[in-house]
């Protein structure tokens, strides 16, 4: 009898949890369907009233399945073009872009919310004219927006934005700056609606390359980076409070704060790197200052200092000042075995 009772319990329990995961599974395929069409009109309507440029893309489609458990607007094959004076030309392409939406949206309110972006296989090529005109100033003001019939629907809240195995080019003419990231991988996490917030990110790059006037600074280097970056949409200001960074094998942290000023910037960098291997340090180091390095044997520890601080306007030939101070422990330098050799 008890054990009778025990086993009718038992597929009571198996009768309700089949049933609520077939109601979830409904769900998930339902869903969509009833909502697919509200949330395509919104979005396309809020491109249109939002984006100065123009946007194309091959599919579109909604689906819980994409970027579970979150339920997405997916463009496939998406392309965007920059602003004046790069309007035919592209700006962002990707194999595919999803939008994240915030469910509670759909069912308690007429808006829809989107609180994440997903990027895969993207290419972002960022331009700077000579005159500092960018590609990038793509989004309407909020009087040009304003000027529409209909107001938007739909609102952006971003809480999460994911990048994967992209590329990116950033080419600024004005500031003669120009670097390259290949296989580049993101997570950003915080509520970039407000005017101030945290930013929580994890970033990797397989290749980065930056160029400076024409001159190597990192070449070829691989990044591995764990930051937590305070965000100031204001004041254009970046406030570098917590960074892990790898740079092939030399660990680093880095801390300070950066503005971008009318005519240029103004920055305030401490970068240390205790304890590290020195090889690993020399070769972090731009490409032109190391020549020697591959006729080097380098062996010891060493802790790196490294600071930079002050105002770069260049048309007014500023400067920040930059300061190194490396020590070494235990190790020695010997340039193309030779017979003297210098140590510590």
């Amino acid at each position: 009898m008890q054990k009778s009772k025990s086993r009718s319990i038992v597929f009571k329990i198996a009768k309700y949890f089949g049933i609520t995961f077939a109601v979830i599974i409904g769900l998930l395929f339902l869903m969509p369907i009833v909502f697919e069409d509200q949330i395509k009109e919104q979005i396309k309507k809020t491109a249109n009233e939002r984006l100065s440029a123009e946007l194309n893309y091959s599919d579109v489609s909604v689906s819980f399945f994409h970027h579970f458990p979150s339920l997405t607007l997916t463009l496939d094959n998406l392309s965007l073009n920059g602003s004046a004076p790069y309007k035919n030309e592209k700006f962002i392409t990707a194999k595919e872009v999803s939008f994240g939406i915030n469910v509670a949206s759909l069912i308690f309110s007429k808006s829809v919310k989107i609180d994440q972006i997903y990027l895969s296989d993207s290419f972002i090529n960022v331009k700077v004219n000579p005159n500092g005109e960018a590609n990038y100033n793509i989004y309407k003001s909020q009087e040009q927006a304003s000027q529409s019939n209909d107001s938007s629907d739909t609102a952006l809240k971003l809480e999460r934005i994911e990048i994967l195995n992209s590329k990116i080019i950033y080419d600024d003419k004005s500031t003669k700056v120009h670097f390259d990231a290949y296989g580049f991988n993101y997570l950003g996490k915080g509520d970039l609606n407000k005017a101030v917030f945290d930013l929580y990110s994890k970033a990797k790059i397989e290749k980065l390359n930056i160029v400076y006037e024409d001159e190597p600074y990192l070449m070829n280097k691989k990044i591995d980076a764990d930051l937590i970056t305070k965000v100031n949409i204001n004041s254009l200001s970046f406030f570098f409070q917590q960074n892990n960074l790898k740079i092939n094998q030399l660990l680093v942290d880095f801390k300070g704060k950066f503005d971008i000023l009318k005519d240029g910037y103004n920055m305030d960098f401490v970068i240390k790197s205790d304890n590290s291997n020195l090889y690993d340090v020399f070769t972090a180091f731009p490409p032109k200052y190391i020549t020697w390095l591959s006729k080097t044997e380098l062996k010891g520890n060493t802790n790196l200092l490294l600071t930079l601080k002050g105002k770069y306007i260049a048309s007014e030939n500023i400067g920040p000042d930059l300061d190194l101070d490396v020590k070494i422990n235990d190790g020695f330098v010997n340039y193309n075995k030779s017979a003297f050799r210098f140590q510590t």
